[in-house]
């Protein structure tokens, strides 16, 4: 039996963890990959700030332009932002975007785009590594 002593409580540990993944706006340290997986998800209607505990962010500006921004986060952080709905544009400045554009503009529905914040220290920000559409200015 004690040989299987460590292995068992290694089981106990993981599926209290699993145990607490549904509980909503809470970070869930410990996953797979080491980073904090935030299982967050918005829908935003106007002008304003998206939160740094999504994982995902919808935009639903189907009644004017709507500018939003996209504060600083923490290496390694990532986060996927998708518009359901546009009816102008909507805008999104990340603080800071790195490379040589400053915006994100979605025009259309199905537009998105996937971030991650890099870097150390006053040379970080976000970069995109995956986009579905968007125009960067």
């Amino acid at each position: 039996m004690a040989k299987y002593g460590n292995w068992f409580e290694n089981a106990q540990n993981v599926l209290a963890k699993i145990a607490n993944i549904n509980t909503a706006g809470t970070a869930f340290t410990g996953n797979l990959n080491g980073q904090v997986f935030y299982p967050v998800s918005s829908t935003y209607v106007e002008d304003g700030a998206i939160s740094l505990t999504d994982g995902f962010a919808r935009l639903n500006s189907s009644a004017e332009s709507t500018a939003m921004t996209l504060a600083a986060g923490t290496v390694g952080q990532k986060i996927a932002i998708f518009a359901v709905s546009v009816t102008s544009a909507c805008t999104i400045t990340p603080t800071p975007l790195l490379g040589t554009n400053t915006t994100i503009t979605f025009t259309a529905a199905g537009q998105g785009v996937e971030l991650i914040y890099g870097g150390v220290g006053a040379g970080g920000g976000w970069v995109i590594i995956g986009n579905n559409g968007a125009t960067l200015s």
